[in-house]
């Protein structure tokens, strides 16, 4: 690298800076003269790493980069020029430095060339002009040199211990650590995080990066402490009018007398009560769902496996579990309620609640619960259905959609006894739900209903380790409405559970003999439904049937010392065993592939459950 020009110009003879009085000094923001506009970002990282090597000079107070960005935009100076002395005096003056210190940096292939001026910032003088040109590749040596001539030229000296103090190697770094300063700038912390994790990864010698890492890391544990903070005062506020709204119960709405006979009467029976029965039941509905909200953040970002699903730790399980103890009755009111008010008209299985929670918008929108959420689209029997099912499962459907493990009902078996209670409830409840329509919209009710009860109801009962029971439950389905748009995918459904598909009997026979190409291909798609199926049960059964049947090394990679398709298939193995909570099988696979093949077991180190 080659330094072409110590000093361009010196506007005064600048003498050494008294040890007792530090300059107070403000490094500004380079000018991007490249036809890059990708290079924007770079005035921030320069800027940024120029200001800690120059807080290594103890006659120099530097100040903060964060300080001249919140003035910055204070004063609306976004896009302008920041070489232009007048721009400098005005940042200078507001920051209270004495010193401005200015730049711009210009690329001439492969070279780039960086200009830097100091300020003064009460007179505007130049007191000096420097630059420093070398290959854009080794952009850290070029920034070095700089703050070295910057040094030299104010005559002062920089720590031996603090040289190279941002420490990093090359101009791809430097601009993402940019892009990272600059995604913090504006707020986004989470893109922030992001970017300046993948910078310290890719250049742990780095140190700069490492520093603001870490501090962004500091900034995002406050600002998610304050937002939960916030949030559980929306919530416990929330909750403490809902228990209020729904204290007098819904027969204060209804009455406890017989309901009114004629269909006039009942309508104008329902239109006297319309605004508080939506009141009462939007209520219901949003306490329940504010708790199933409260579970759904436990898992955010949302799945630690390769397929979406949260595998619970143990404290989460607690956590959850205790939630859940809020979460059912809650939802067990609303049906109860549900119920009283379908008693009187069964068209009123469908109505839509929650009108009267507009009011509460914004506080909902805040805690990330949509309309959708408190609002009753669906019949009693598929909202009972649905809560069933996640019971059951661990999945939830809609707008507080997840899937976890192990499920409700595997951490606590009374919640797989109260599932199937409702579900059979749900069942019975099917034929009415087209009660009090005109035939078509009945008929397409009750389709609807029928499919997501029997559905949740063989879902449910396949969890629950009942698969025969849960293939009946389709079965009675196909029986009930062979003309049902989804009949082809529930009749699919029964094949893969029961290994009946093509694609199910191709595998089977390909890992009978160990059949390479058809193994591996076939096992990507059968594998999920084995899991899900026959449980741990059933990928223990392909692990040791592929143990058994298939070689030590491939035949046709004669040239590695192990069996791919083998690995292969026990990396999807143990990958679905990751799914449904078998860390003991997870770890046994893993084993097998550390010591035949390690690089094969490093994409299991991308996700945290059993790990």
């Amino acid at each position: 690298m080659r330094l072409l020009a110590a000093v361009l110009g010196l506007a005064v003879a600048f003498p050494a800076l008294a040890a007792d009085a530090p300059k107070r000094v403000c490094v500004l923001y380079f000018d991007n003269n490249t036809p890059k506009r990708d290079y924007d970002v770079l005035q921030k990282g320069l800027a940024d790493m120029l200001v800690t090597d120059l807080s290594a000079v103890e006659s120099l107070q530097v100040v903060e980069r964060e300080k001249l960005q919140s003035i910055i935009d204070e004063l609306k100076l976004q896009r302008s020029k920041y070489f232009d002395p007048k721009t400098a005096q005005q940042l200078g003056k507001v920051a209270g430095a004495e010193l401005a210190v200015t730049g711009a940096f210009a690329e001439l292939e492969p070279s780039m060339r960086i200009d830097i001026r100091l300020i003064e910032v009460a007179t505007g003088k130049v007191l000096l002009a420097e630059k420093v040109t070398g290959e854009a590749k080794n952009f850290f040596d070029l920034q070095q040199e700089l703050v070295d001539v910057f040094v030299k030229g104010l005559n002062v000296k920089l720590k031996a211990s603090a040289r190279g103090k941002s420490g990093a190697t090359e101009l791809d770094s430097l601009l993402k650590y940019s892009k990272g300063v600059d995604a913090a700038d504006k707020g986004d912390l989470a893109t922030a995080s992001a970017t300046l994790a993948e910078v310290v990864k890719d250049n742990p010698e780095f140190k700069l990066a490492k520093e603001r890492y870490a501090e962004l890391l500091k900034k995002l544990e406050a600002s998610s402490q304050k937002r939960k903070s916030v949030f559980n005062a929306i919530e416990e506020a929330l909750l403490k009018q809902a228990d209020e709204k729904t204290a007098p119960g819904i027969k204060a709405i209804i009455g406890n007398g017989p309901p009114p006979s004629g269909k006039k009467e009942v309508q104008q029976w329902l239109y006297e009560r319309r605004d508080a029965l939506n009141e009462h039941l939007g209520w219901r509905a949003l306490k329940a769902n504010i708790t199933l909200n409260k579970v759904k953040e436990k898992f955010t970002p949302a799945g630690n496996t390769p397929y979406g699903v949260t595998l619970m730790s143990p404290e989460q399980q607690v956590e959850v579990m205790k939630l859940f103890g809020q979460y059912v009755p809650a939802e067990e009111q609303l049906l109860k309620d549900l119920r009283e008010l379908i008693a009187i008209d069964p068209i009123l299985v469908s109505q839509s609640y929650g009108g009267q929670l507009k009011a509460h918008e914004k506080e909902l929108k805040d805690l990330n619960l949509a309309w959708g959420s408190y609002t009753l689209h669906d019949s009693d029997a598929q909202v009972e259905a649905a809560f069933a099912k996640l019971l059951a499962t661990g999945v939830a459907e809609g707008a507080t959609y997840m899937k976890f493990m192990p499920a409700p009902a595997k951490l606590d078996p009374s919640l797989g006894k109260l599932a199937l209670k409702h579900l059979e409830a749900a069942e019975k409840r099917v034929p009415l739900v087209g009660a009090g329509r005109d035939g078509s919209d009945g008929d397409e009710k009750v389709k609807a209903a029928a499919y997501e009860v029997y559905d949740a109801w063989a879902e449910s009962l396949l969890a629950l380790g009942r698969k025969e029971d849960a293939v009946s439950k389709w079965q009675k389905f196909l029986d009930a409405y062979p003309t049902h748009p989804r009949f082809k995918d529930v009749e699919a459904r029964v094949k893969d559970v029961l290994c009946a598909s093509d694609d199910c009997k191709a595998f089977e026979e390909a890992l009978a003999k160990c059949t390479s190409g058809p193994m591996m291909m076939k096992g990507a798609q059968v594998l999920p439904r084995i899991a899900r199926a026959d449980g741990s049960e059933g990928l223990r059964r392909v692990y040791a049937t592929a143990t058994k049947t298939c070689p030590a090394k491939d035949p046709n990679y004669p040239q590695l010392d192990y069996n791919i398709a083998y690995l292969s298939l026990l990396t999807q193995v143990g990958m679905q065993a990751m799914t449904i909570g078998d860390c003991k099988l997870y770890q046994e696979v893993k084993k097998v592939l550390v010591s035949k093949a390690a690089s094969m077991a490093m994409s299991f180190d991308n996700w945290s459950a059993c790990n």
